[in-house]
């Protein structure tokens, strides 16, 4: 099937996309946790579809603007989850849970410096 379109969307730290297809819907990366209901709404008022339309979001790596989203997209659409196939956990270890721990005060960060209120970014650290 061709795709229709590529929709930016202006989210909580950054810009997701949505790849528009007649049967389905992509999201090219999980965005924040805040950003979900942003992106379910849009489908449903603006493209005027039903949220399980949403069959892919695709997660290029573990930030909180990237995959802070993707397991409540999977809770409320049943969409499959793409990402690197990798051999073990990006935060895995005590070195990886305190990475994630910064991540998502670094998403706070921006969140402050681009005049953002605070908004919940907590996302597991495995995907």
């Amino acid at each position: 099937m061709s795709l229709c379109e590529i929709v930016r969307l202006e989210g909580y730290i950054q810009s997701s996309y949505l790849a528009v297809y007649p049967d389905k819907i992509m999201l090219l990366d999980g965005c924040c946790r805040a950003d979900v209901p942003m992106v379910l709404d849009y489908i449903k008022t603006t493209l005027k579809r039903p949220v399980t339309d949403l069959k892919v979001v695709v997660v290029t790596h573990m930030h909180p603007d990237h995959a802070g989203g993707a397991h409540k997209f999977r809770e409320e659409t049943g969409c499959l989850i793409v990402s690197a196939d990798k051999k073990k956990q990006w935060y895995s270890g005590i070195g990886g849970r305190t990475m994630h721990f910064v991540d998502i005060h670094l998403g706070y960060y921006v969140a402050r410096r681009q005049g953002r209120p605070l908004k919940n970014l907590y996302y597991s650290a495995s995907l």
